[in-house]
């Protein structure tokens, strides 16, 4: 809708009332929405053509997380079979050194820290002070606030996105709000490799049942009996017209 002049004159006067820093902090804030915003969507084209859940993880925390301006985070996965989170990547100087290494990879049973915790209630999770929380499992180096996020198939947890920083209280809503609708992007593609990997699975049996019962006719095709001396005492009747010898000729023969 196109503004009035009256309208605009109105937003005129409300921007020349503004001090000059709180003018710059909104020009800024528009520039980091803006730059989000455009983050946001590179990486929902990017899930398009991402191969594996372990290229999603990767392309998570460097192509996303890291663009936010955050010095450290690790996305876990739930392995369901232990009950507990792995990590599967991560950034920071520590951390992530080089390539895809992860310098002491943690496994954290769900309920168990703030991750965990955060994987057993389904629930979001900023910490502003983490020495005041008991909760807290330190990593290599020991962070002062945490922001966690649970990645979500329907009503079940399949993974986590754990952030941290040196500063108390960096994290805040905001961040939380960018942060899940990260964590709903990532969880539907997950949700679409899990399709693919039922289909693939439902494939493969069925090709397996499918080679048994191709197995299991071609045998009873060409089943014979014999008896305790190991003579042939029975032919069955493809056997008999698949064969060019006549049964009578090979009846009470030995199989070796």
């Amino acid at each position: 809708m196109t503004k009035s002049a009256g309208e605009n004159s109105d937003s005129v006067l409300a921007w020349q009332d503004l001090s000059l820093d709180d003018q710059r902090d909104y020009v800024s804030n528009l520039d980091r929405d803006r730059s989000i915003l455009k983050i946001i969507n590179t990486f929902a084209v990017d899930l398009i053509s991402i191969p594996t859940k372990e290229e999603l993880a990767w392309h998570l925390v460097r192509e996303v997380v890291a663009k936010m301006g955050f010095v450290d985070c690790v996305v876990y996965f739930v392995d369901p079979e232990k009950g507990l989170l792995r990590q599967q990547a991560a950034i920071g100087p520590q951390k992530n050194p080089v390539s895809k290494e992860i310098v002491n990879a943690l496994e954290i049973p769900i309920g168990k820290g703030i991750t965990g915790h955060v994987a057993a209630t389904k629930e979001p999770l900023i910490i502003d002070d983490l020495e005041k929380d008991d909760r807290y499992v330190p990593d290599i180096e020991k962070a002062r606030s945490e922001i966690c996020v649970p990645l979500m198939i329907g009503n079940q947890t399949v993974g986590v996105i754990d952030c941290e920083d040196p500063r108390v209280g960096f994290f805040n809503d905001y961040h939380l709000e960018i942060l899940s609708t990260i964590a709903a992007l990532a969880s539907a593609k997950l949700k679409l490799f899990e399709q693919t990997e039922t289909v693939e699975v439902v494939k493969q049996l069925y090709e397996s049942e499918s080679k048994f019962r191709d197995f299991a006719k071609a045998a009873s095709d060409w089943f014979w009996e014999t008896n305790t001396q190991h003579r042939i005492i029975w032919e069955s009747v493809r056997s008999q017209i698949e064969t060019p010898v006549a049964f009578d000729k090979i009846k009470g023969m030995a199989r070796w």
